[in-house]
């Protein structure tokens, strides 16, 4: 299966899934325009590693998880030499998702982080 296109029809909760499912090896390279990209590794299906600038890690991940805009490509059987994420893609992903909810539900309320809370009742 060719795993490439935009973020907006897919997902990439549902292509990190589906890459899972296929317990596939390689890389998942995502773009947002011309300098926003980021690469994911994976071994058998398992999150390996991730880069988006300078943050490697399960925090690029996280990061990551919270993309619903640009493109991406699969390819096969490469993955890095050093592996940063050790734990599994089970808690990665759970964690991820809890940051994005959370980060959700922030962004309805309109809370900014360091400024006034507008729009909520939080700041009386």
């Amino acid at each position: 299966m060719k795993l490439n296109g935009k973020l907006e029809d897919t997902g990439l909760l549902n292509l990190l899934m589906i890459i899972k499912m296929q317990l596939k090896t390689g890389f998942l390279e995502l773009a947002r325009g011309n300098e926003d990209n980021a690469i994911l590794y994976f071994e058998d299906g398992e999150i390996v590693n991730a880069t988006y600038g300078t943050v490697e890690g399960v925090e690029a991940v996280y990061i990551l998880i919270n993309w619903n805009t640009g493109s991406y490509q699969f390819t096969d059987h490469l993955i890095p030499s050093k592996l940063k994420i050790t734990s599994g893609s089970k808690g990665v992903y759970k964690e991820g998702m809890r940051r994005y909810f959370v980060f959700s539900i922030l962004n309805k309320i309109n809370i900014k982080p360091g400024g006034k809370n507008e729009g909520s009742d939080l700041n009386n």
